[in-house]
């Protein structure tokens, strides 16, 4: 199993730009791989969310 989840993480790591390789220059283990991914996604989710308009409900 957790090589399948790995598996499914190295296209998901390799399109949004990230390193496979680990600070010892070996390939992330499954924790790594799905951690870093998790934090890139989120971080570029924040830059592509778009910002509130004035005027719509629940904004001042």
């Amino acid at each position: 199993m957790p090589e399948a989840i790995k598996a499914l993480l190295k296209p998901i790591a390799t399109k949004i730009g990230m390193d496979l390789s680990n600070s010892k220059g070996d390939m992330k283990n499954k924790q790594q791989l799905g951690g870093d991914v998790i934090r890139t996604l989120n971080a570029k989710a924040v830059l592509v969310r778009p910002s509130p308009e004035v005027g719509t409900p629940g904004n001042a």
